[in-house]
């Protein structure tokens, strides 16, 4: 496990740019936590894939998040601050500003959001998304289609960069 071996996010996104620019094969960072082993990542770099790709689960909602996820997740975030920025979604629009550099920032707790809102919110456009912690477990194909609904939500707010993803670092 990338981060058990004292790996951290910024370090998983680092090493996934030197892969892809040393051997030309991208590596999702994702792929980097949870069990991918070295024989895994060079098979990975040989073109195989041994790890499979996330099943499709039963979702009423058209998100590609099981339901029982879906549920759980609506409900921690009826008590966050500001609104969901797109009809059914999850990322929230926190903070005043409506020009500059979008910053999307991925988070555990209503506390969080409400401070980053005052601080960051008042000078740049400002989204939050709460973590998958205490949610689902990591690795899983579950914290896979998180990722991916996030990373939807985003392209659809933001669909041209500039823009600012970070987080506090929780693993999803």
């Amino acid at each position: 496990d990338f981060f058990a071996l004292g790996g951290d996010s910024l370090l998983a996104l680092r090493m996934s740019f030197l892969i892809e620019d040393r051997f030309g094969v991208p590596v999702r960072i994702e792929r980097l936590s949870g069990r991918l082993s070295i024989s895994a990542l060079a098979h990975i770099l040989r073109g195989a894939s041994p790890v499979p790709e996330p099943e499709a689960f039963p979702s009423s909602s058209g998100n590609g998040l099981p339901d029982w996820l879906t549920e759980r997740l609506r409900g921690f975030l009826e008590n966050w601050p500001g609104a969901p920025a797109l009809k059914n979604g999850f990322v929230r629009r926190i903070g005043t500003a409506r020009e500059d550099i979008p910053v999307f920032w991925c988070m555990q707790q209503p506390e969080e959001a409400f401070h980053l809102g005052k601080t960051v919110g008042e000078r740049f456009p400002t989204y939050t998304m709460r973590s998958g912690q205490w949610l689902l477990d990591y690795g899983t194909p579950q914290a896979a289609a998180l990722v991916d609904c996030y990373v939807d939500e985003i392209r659809t707010i933001c669909p041209e960069g500039p823009l600012v993803v970070g987080g506090t670092c929780q693993g999803v």
